[in-house]
C-alpha cells in the first residue's frame, strides 16, 4: 500500500516496485490500464519521464530521499515527455486523478510497505 502520511490518505492499495534499470526504463509501457509504480533511483537527478507506449494519463509524485513530495505533475498524457524542475530520488506513478482525490501536495510525506 502507498499512503500519504501527512494527509492520512491511501494513494494505492497495490503497487509494483521498479528498481532495476530495465524495469525503470519500461515503466508502464504497454500496460492496458493504470497501476501504481514506485521507481527508486540510485542517485538523485532530474530523470526525464516519457509516455511513449503508455496509453492513459497518469499522476506523478517526485520524492526526496526522505520520501517527501518535492514536485507533482498531474495528468501527464500519452506520448508526452516531462523533465522535472529539480532532482529527485523516488518517482511514484499513479492513476490520473489520485493527487486531486487525496489532496496530496508538495511537502507531504509518502510511505509504502
Amino acid at each position: 500500500m502507498i499512503s500519504n502520511a501527512t494527509k492520512k490518505q491511501q494513494l494505492a492499495k497495490r503497487y509494483t516496485l521498479r528498481s532495476g534499470m530495465l524495469g525503470r526504463a519500461l515503466g508502464l509501457m504497454f500496460f492496458r490500464r493504470p497501476t501504481a509504480m514506485i521507481f527508486p533511483f540510485p542517485v538523485p537527478r532530474r530523470y526525464r519521464i516519457h509516455m511513449v507506449f503508455v496509453f492513459f494519463p497518469i499522476d506523478l509524485l517526485f520524492l526526496s530521499s526522505r520520501r517527501q513530495v518535492i514536485e507533482i505533475k498531474e495528468r501527464l498524457r500519452p506520448w508526452q515527455v516531462y523533465l522535472p524542475k529539480q532532482a529527485y530520488s523516488v518517482l511514484i506513478e499513479l492513476p490520473a486523478g489520485t493527487v486531486a482525490r487525496t489532496g496530496t501536495a508538495v511537502g507531504d510525506a509518502i510511505v509504502w510497505r
